[in-house]
């Protein structure tokens, strides 16, 4: 079983200088106020890394850590939300205590990570979803499917690409066999690419003529059978090859 992701993280950055709103709060507060702001700096960043819920556990915490009276925890937390240090909209709104600087850092130290949970809710202004990696690999694997996502061709696609390669394939019988099966192949698989099946139908037109010998068109099954003598003809050329490898 593969190891859960880590959601904190293990360091975060501390400015060399700080702001204008933190040196005001530390001339306010003190020394323990700045102890009481590092502390939930190091809460934040371990524990969800953007966010940490206000609540009376969170105090306890901060008490543990710090021994500091729980009255003076939670006047300096006020304190720090007053002064936009924290974020005063999200607390009122989700009860928790982040801001944009600190999502912006958290987000630049976990942008290898590839499935960080992200509540968008949470995220300050001008914070983009697009730059954590969690989006980005979402990005990526809906591209995939997107460019994987099979889409049926029209008619004039096939006339044109058998004239263009001049194969012996008449679009509009490969068409309706295809329709009619609602592009599935002989081996009940949905067909990913077209162009490959009519390669395939031409390699059978060239043995058996656009028709079954007899100058009449080639039947469904008997073009299924066609199909399906391909498939165990190359399963079989697999499972050979693997003989001859198990030999060497």
């Amino acid at each position: 079983m593969a190891r859960p992701t880590k959601q904190g993280l293990d360091y975060f950055p501390v400015d060399v200088n700080f702001d204008d709103k933190i040196e005001i709060f530390i001339a306010e507060e003190g020394a323990e106020g700045l102890g009481i702001l590092l502390t939930l700096w190091q809460l934040i960043y371990s524990n969800e890394g953007y966010y940490i819920k206000n609540d009376d556990n969170l105090v306890m915490l901060i008490r543990r850590r710090t021994m500091s009276n729980v009255e003076i925890i939670r006047r300096v937390i006020q304190s720090l939300l007053t002064r936009s240090v924290f974020s005063e909209k999200k607390d009122k709104k989700y009860g928790i205590l982040t801001s944009k600087a600190i999502q912006k850092r958290y987000f630049e130290v976990a942008k290898t990570r590839t499935n960080a949970n992200i509540n968008s809710k949470y995220l300050c202004m001008g914070v983009n979803l697009e730059l954590t990696t969690q989006s980005k690999v979402k990005k990526s694997k809906e591209k995939k499917r997107e460019r994987g996502k099979f889409s049926p061709p029209s008619i004039t696609e096939i006339e044109r690409y058998v004239a263009k390669n001049s194969l012996s394939v008449d679009p509009h019988s490969f068409f309706k066999f295809y329709k009619e099966g609602k592009w599935i192949d002989s081996k009940g698989n949905p067909v990913t690419n077209w162009k490959q099946k009519v390669l395939s139908w031409n390699r059978h037109s060239k043995g058996h003529g656009d028709n079954n010998g007899n100058g009449n068109p080639v039947s469904l099954a008997e073009r299924l059978a066609m199909d399906l003598k391909e498939a165990q003809e190359a399963q079989k050329a697999q499972e050979e090859q693997k003989n001859e490898k198990r030999t060497v």
